[in-house]
Parts: structure tokens; sequence; C-alpha cells
């Protein structure tokens, strides 16, 4: 930009360089005395008029400085706005590579997916959680068919989402590559054009099946725990009759032993 910018104001000042010595030559050769003869003794009667050709000259050298303001003025608007584009592209570009450095660190699964169920996009949490050894391969799997194990579960989530635009904290049932059944708790939202067409789905997914596993653990653990405190108190309420019958019959034997 500073190249072209010294190419035009170079050629701008060349220009009026060029038209400023013209118009003085053509000054010197009208006004130079024409033929032989004797110089004239006086100036010509209109010596004091201006000459038309001169106002011309005057007026394009004029619009030639205006011409040349006006250039450097272009050129210095368009080298600031074009460092405040540049400034800003290179923002987006970081911020875009904060946002892309950000997803692939989340422990939590992250894609966009089309409509009709296709990958778009994923993070490596996403691939580790599906057991596949790259992004390239996850992309080409049919969601509703390779990951779902009820594909009915998919057209309920997005019925959901079409419905609301977003479908929070949903579990839903996924295979690993392998065949390893896994439960996922997912959060999506829909993407829509301005016009209100689908674009893409996003959505996070965690996987939850360990989770879930220790939580059954956890509840049938309780489940004993409330079956022995109910057993306790029963035999409780059976050591009490016992006990008197015990002692009743042991006090019969006492008086038989005695007759």
């Amino acid at each position: 930009m500073r190249l072209l910018r010294a190419l035009a104001l170079a050629a701008m000042s060349a220009a009026v360089s060029a038209t400023a010595t013209a118009a003085l030559a053509w000054r010197r050769t009208s006004r130079a005395a024409p033929g032989p003869g004797p110089a004239p003794l006086s100036e010509p009667a209109d010596a004091g008029r201006s000459d038309p050709r001169d106002e011309r000259i005057a007026r394009l050298e004029q619009d030639l400085a205006t011409m040349r303001s006006l250039l450097e003025r272009y050129i210095v608007e368009r080298e600031t706005t074009e460092a405040e584009l540049h400034a800003r592209t290179e923002a987006l570009h970081e911020s875009e590579a904060r946002y892309r450095l950000l997803i692939d660190r989340a422990a939590y699964g992250i894609y966009r997916a089309s409509p009709d169920g296709r990958f778009l996009d994923v993070n490596p949490a996403l691939i580790a959680m599906l057991g596949y050894e790259s992004a390239e391969e996850l992309l080409a799997v049919d969601i509703a068919r390779d990951v779902y194990r009820d594909p009915a579960e998919r057209e309920e989530l997005l019925a959901r989402i079409r419905a609301n635009d977003s479908a929070d904290w949903v579990d839903v049932r996924w295979t690993r590559k392998d065949g390893t059944p896994i439960t996922v708790r997912l959060s999506a939202r829909m993407v829509r054009a301005e016009g209100g067409a689908e674009l893409y789905t996003e959505g996070i997914a965690e996987d939850v099946t360990a989770r879930n596993r220790q939580e059954e653990l956890l509840r049938r653990s309780e489940r004993m725990a409330s079956l022995g405190h109910t057993l306790a108190g029963v035999a409780h309420e059976l050591n009490n009759p016992l006990a008197g019958i015990m002692a009743f019959s042991q006090l019969l034997l006492s008086s038989q032993g005695a007759d």
C-alpha cells in the first residue's frame, strides 16, 4: 500500500510539474518578438490584459493540486481502513484459535451435526468417548445407526430441539465403536439461518455410565442398609417375647426338679 501511495503521488507530482513547465515555456514562446526587424519600443496596447490561456493554465494547475490533495486524503483513509480491517481480522483469528483450543481441551464431548445425521465437527473428548481413532473416522459414521442404540431416541431428541430450539441435559443411550453401550447426558440446540432453515445442531455430551453405575451401587447399598435396620428391629421385637418364654421354661424345669 505504501508503494502504491508513493507511485500515485509521484505520478501526480510529475503531472503538475510537466504542466507548469509547459505553461512557462508557452508563455515565453508566445511573448517573444516574432520575425525580423527592430524590437518594439513600447508594449502592445493589450499588454495589461490577462491572456485567457494563462487563466486556463492557472485553473488546470489548481485542479491538479486539488486532485493531488484528494488523492493523498483517499490514500491515507484507505491505509487507515485497511489497518483497522487487518487488526480486526487478526483479533478474529486469535479469538477463533482460543475458542478452538478451549474446545479441544474440554473434558466434555462437543460436536456439530447436520440434520440428516452426520457429524460436522467433533472435539478429541467425543472421539475418545466413542472409541474412534480419529475425527475423520467419526465424521464418516451415521449417527442414528452407528451411535444411538435406539434410533428413535435421536428422533425424539430432534423433535424436542425443533420445538424449543434446545434440549437441556437429556439422558440417551449410545454405543461405542466396539459395541459397548454407554449412557450419555446431552445438551443440544438447533442453529438456524436468518430465514429459519435448519443449519446444524450443536451439542455437549457427558459420559455418565460410570456415575450411573456408582449411583446404582449406592442405592443398592442404601436399600441393604435399610433392610438390615428393619431386620434388626424385627429381631428385637421377637427377642422380647422369646426371652420371657425362655425364662418361664427354665422356671418350670427348676420346679419339676425340686419335686
